[in-house]
């Protein structure tokens, strides 16, 4: 499941069985069409899904989306490879929010959970 605020047809593409051995379905992808705020899409996905925030990760570059899905009992990341700015890496840090530095470590770090 992939929460977005980007368009799911170019999300879509990015997450191909090259990556995790298995293919996302574009059905499970939440775009912008469900919204761009981050609390109410995982809602959204515990209603859908018919599960627990705490069995939710979620990483995104930004980390009031974080810390606003935080409350909620989701499990966030930070990618720190991204968008997120050095300010905003201190703020997870105070969060205690884990941060994701390289890229290169995204991909191995989302395998190793959904395993």
């Amino acid at each position: 499941m992939i929460a977005t605020s980007n368009r799911r047809k170019a999300i879509a593409k990015s997450f191909t069985p090259e990556y995790f051995g298995f293919t996302i379905k574009p059905e499970d992808i939440l775009d912008k069409r469900y919204g761009e705020d981050k609390s109410e899409q995982m809602k959204q996905i515990v209603k859908l899904y018919n599960i627990k925030f705490e069995k939710i990760y979620f990483v995104d570059d930004q980390v009031s989306h974080l810390i606003q899905t935080k409350t909620l009992g989701v499990k966030v990341l930070l990618a720190g490879w991204s968008y997120a700015t050095d300010i905003q890496k201190e703020e997870a840090r105070k969060q205690n929010i884990s941060i994701i530095e390289k890229e290169e470590n995204f991909y191995p770090m989302v395998k190793n959970v959904l395993n």
